[in-house]
């Protein structure tokens, strides 16, 4: 799924309207919903991006 939901992200998004450097190198699906509740988003429901790469540390460094 990973995969599947990666190409069609590159291939339908990233590519036509995309600088090189701007493509994504890989996707984390992230099965919890992000709310105020859980600390995910803040009250003007913004990613809270320190707890994300807290939550998702290891998933980014396997992407590296």
């Amino acid at each position: 799924v990973r995969d599947w939901a990666f190409n069609t992200l590159k291939e339908g998004y990233m590519k036509p309207n995309w600088k090189g450097f701007e493509i994504s190198s890989g996707v984390i699906l992230d099965p919890q919903e992000w709310t105020t509740e859980n600390k995910l988003l803040t009250p003007t429901f913004k990613a809270k991006r320190n707890a994300l790469f807290k939550l998702h540390a290891d998933d980014i460094s396997a992407l590296k």
